[in-house]
């Protein structure tokens, strides 16, 4: 697992150039509607965790972990694009500013990785999952987390000092992780 003074966790910055126009929103925006709309229509899903890119590395770390905590797990899925799957879970609201922030977001994952490719892992039980969800800051802190300082033309980041990070897995919250697992469902779709 990472050391806290690794020195992968310096702060590096990443600017943007500038700012996209509201027509290069729309088709976003649109994306985004359409894969929020299957959240009221979609089967009922099973809780997950995500790998994220950065996390594929170190997924023998992850599995002793979850192993050592109890968590089974029950299948795990390919993500091809992590950077467009994220906009997806990451972006609270569909308007200008949260979507220029998705798309920084976008860039970053993309300036980093040598691949996009994630993984979501589901939790054989919602139980496992809920105790998960108490416990991943501990899991977070064993894996470290990669640091930045993103500045977007005309965009305020709600982070201190424009920082934001990137991490080796996402959990997602216990009120959200129904509509989210439903949101990746439709992106996995073959025919999207």
């Amino acid at each position: 697992m990472t050391s806290p003074t690794s020195p992968l966790l310096a702060f590096p910055h990443l600017h943007l150039p500038y700012a996209a126009a509201p027509e290069e929103l729309a088709p976003l925006r649109d994306w985004l509607r359409a894969v929020r709309a299957t959240a009221h229509t979609a089967p009922a899903p099973r809780p997950f965790l995500i790998v994220t890119p950065l996390g594929r590395p170190l997924r023998h770390l992850i599995t002793r972990w979850l192993d050592e905590h109890h968590i089974p797990i029950a299948r795990r899925i390919p993500i091809p694009n992590w950077a467009r799957a994220s906009t997806a879970v990451y972006a609270k609201t569909d308007d200008d500013e949260r979507l220029r922030v998705a798309l920084g977001f976008e860039t970053l994952w993309q300036s980093i990785s040598l691949s996009l490719e994630a993984e979501r892992w589901e939790v054989a039980e919602v139980e496992a999952f809920l105790r998960l969800t108490t416990k991943k800051a501990a899991l977070r802190a064993g894996l470290g987390t990669l640091r930045f300082h993103l500045h977007l033309p005309d965009v305020t980041l709600r982070t201190p000092n424009q920082m934001v990070r990137l991490q080796a897995v996402h959990v997602p919250d216990p009120a959200t992780w129904m509509d989210e697992s439903r949101w990746l469902d439709h992106i996995l779709e073959p025919t999207q």
